[in-house]
């Protein structure tokens, strides 16, 4: 059974693949910074708990390992975040204050969409936002997004699919998709 912190897993592996071009352009390759080692830095979540993780994305079908190397199955992930998140981790909402804007309000997000008022933050004391204060899907998300812009716009678009309405759940959707195609597996 998945966890919540095996989306996050499946989604950083899918921003790696997503911006191999920026990595090369660096000088460095997939492999320097998909080890678990490296997933467990870029998301705070425990070398023993990433291992474990990647082993239920393995037998869901959203990883799959070839020559050593761990790739996202892009189809079945798109599947699982557009139709199965909202009902595994719907959204909660816990209060208001300062954190990091999220939904419509994330700023990389360019849509016709309009930005509910007050706005959507996950709780974060040093967040540039102010806003109602919405649980993100797992406590490790609004860490791993300040230093992966692809995974910040995706969480975000995440949290509408969790928690908006039908004309933004089919914008989210779309956007959604387009940003997958960029996974190059």
């Amino acid at each position: 059974m998945l966890k919540p912190q095996d989306t996050l897993i499946a989604l950083k592996y899918c921003s790696l693949f997503a911006n191999q071009m920026q990595l090369a352009l660096s000088g460095r390759d997939i492999s320097d910074v998909s080890s678990y080692r490296s997933i467990s830095d870029f998301t705070s979540i425990s070398l023993a708990e990433v291992s474990r993780s990647v082993k239920r994305l393995e037998s869901s079908r959203l990883l799959h390992r070839h020559d050593s190397l761990i790739y996202p199955v892009k189809k079945n992930v798109q599947e699982w975040l557009i139709h199965g998140i909202c009902y595994y981790l719907p959204i909660v909402r816990s209060g208001y204050g300062r954190g990091v804007p999220t939904g419509w309000n994330c700023k990389l997000l360019s849509s016709e969409m309009m930005a509910p008022s007050p706005g959507w933050v996950w709780e974060d004391s040093t967040g540039e936002g102010e806003g109602e204060f919405i649980q993100p899907f797992h406590q490790s998300v609004a860490f791993a997004s300040k230093s992966d812009k692809w995974l910040y716009e995706v969480c975000s678009l995440i949290d509408v699919l969790r928690g908006g309405k039908p004309r933004e759940l089919s914008i989210a959707k779309e956007m959604l998709e387009k940003k997958l195609e960029n996974v190059r597996t």
